[in-house]
């Protein structure tokens, strides 16, 4: 369906980048690469998805750039515009990309959620909306005044870090829950996967699949039960009247 493929490319685009340090660039190139893919399979289950693709985009756009400046740098080349004002403009480009991509994957899941009744994962998305929301004030609180980064032995900024970390950390949770529990009901898991020479490769696709499989098939038994539940409460309603 697409969640596998979101939640490799959300961990790559943040957990890996925020762990990576300057290297981070590999990370947005990589990550934007594979959530994009991902949500061009989820826009046709939930148009919502399309957003992704465009906060995808900046990311790469952001991963390129840092990749020239670091080849620039390496070589002495000086031919790639930095600078105090470019380097806060780039930073604010970042932030921004960072939080609309937030905004469009949980808008996303809630609509997604809501359409097959997973009302879990909508609550989870609806209350990572709420530390993301934390994060994004207390992130624009510090762009607006710099000077506050460095009050009380940067008190506020570590405060800041380990709630975005939260952010990145529940998120994942939830697109793992996402992957885990919604699945179309059509999926074809007949296909088998081609074989390869490695061992240790045919064995994570032999968990894979088998993963894959237990999660479709808990989905569409979840996915009856529910019609059933409707179907006999309609059907109350009618022999009530």
């Amino acid at each position: 369906m697409g969640f596998g493929l979101l939640l490799c490319g959300y961990f790559i685009l943040t957990l890996m980048s925020f762990g990576v340090g300057d290297y981070s660039f590999a990370a947005y190139i990589i990550g934007s690469v594979v959530m994009a893919n991902a949500a061009l399979k989820l826009k046709d289950y939930c148009p919502r998805f399309a957003m992704l693709i465009a906060a995808a985009g900046i990311y790469l756009l952001l991963g390129l750039y840092d990749v020239a400046v670091f080849v620039d740098e390496l070589f002495l080349w000086n031919k790639v515009p930095v600078g105090t004002a470019l380097t806060v403009t780039v930073d604010r480009i970042r932030f921004f990309a960072e939080v609309f991509m937030h905004a469009m994957l949980l808008w996303s899941v809630v609509t997604i959620a809501a359409d097959v009744e997973e009302d879990k994962i909508k609550a989870s998305a609806i209350r990572n909306g709420v530390f993301t929301g934390i994060w994004a004030v207390g992130q624009m609180i510090l762009l607006i005044f710099p000077a506050i980064a460095a009050y009380q032995n940067q008190v506020f900024t570590k405060i800041l870090l380990l709630v975005v970390l939260v952010c990145y950390i529940l998120n994942t949770l939830m697109l793992h829950a996402c992957f885990r529990d919604i699945c179309p009901a059509d999926e074809d898991l007949s296909a088998p996967m081609k074989r390869s020479r490695f061992t240790f490769i045919n064995k994570l696709n032999d968990k894979f699949d088998e993963r894959s499989a237990k999660a479709l098939n808990e989905s569409i038994a979840y996915g009856q039960q529910k019609r059933k539940a409707r179907e006999e409460k309609k059907l109350n309603k009618k022999n009530k009247k």
